[in-house]
């Protein structure tokens, strides 16, 4: 299985995340042949992100980021709104810290920033979800 790095620059519009899927198996299989051999070979990826959690994404639906996160079967979801300060607000985040403390100081100025921001303040929490997708059929 491949493991999905998601690059803090670039788009996440379904016609580019689809592209770059697309050419994931090809890539490996062409490259790595001694590993293409084995049955199930590249046909799985796997990813560890905040960006997967639905139920924050499903607060901006119709984004890139919420047709991102459905792309994905989750099997597992932890709360980690450090790595939504850090990632989304690109912010060190200690983890002393808590978000109620440092939530006035975070930009809001986006939509994403004001989905987290909101979701904070109703009590909510960002979480680091593990997702898995087929990259054949």
């Amino acid at each position: 299985m491949l493991s999905t790095h998601i690059a803090p620059i670039g788009s996440l519009s379904p016609d580019a995340v689809a592209a770059s899927l697309g050419r994931a198996h090809g890539f490996f299989v062409e490259h790595f042949a001694e590993l293409a051999a084995e049955p199930g070979a590249f046909e799985v990826a796997v990813c560890s992100s905040w960006l997967l959690d639905t139920e924050l994404m499903g607060r901006m639906p119709g984004s890139n980021v919420d047709s991102f996160a459905r792309l994905w079967t989750v099997w597992d979801r932890k709360i980690s709104d450090g790595s939504g300060v850090f990632f989304g607000f690109d912010r060190p985040y200690s983890d002393g810290e808590r978000v109620a403390e440092i939530i006035d100081e975070l930009p809001y100025d986006t939509r994403l920033h004001r989905t987290m921001i909101d979701q904070w303040r109703a009590g909510g929490h960002v979480h680091n979800c593990w997702g898995w997708l087929s990259l054949v059929g």
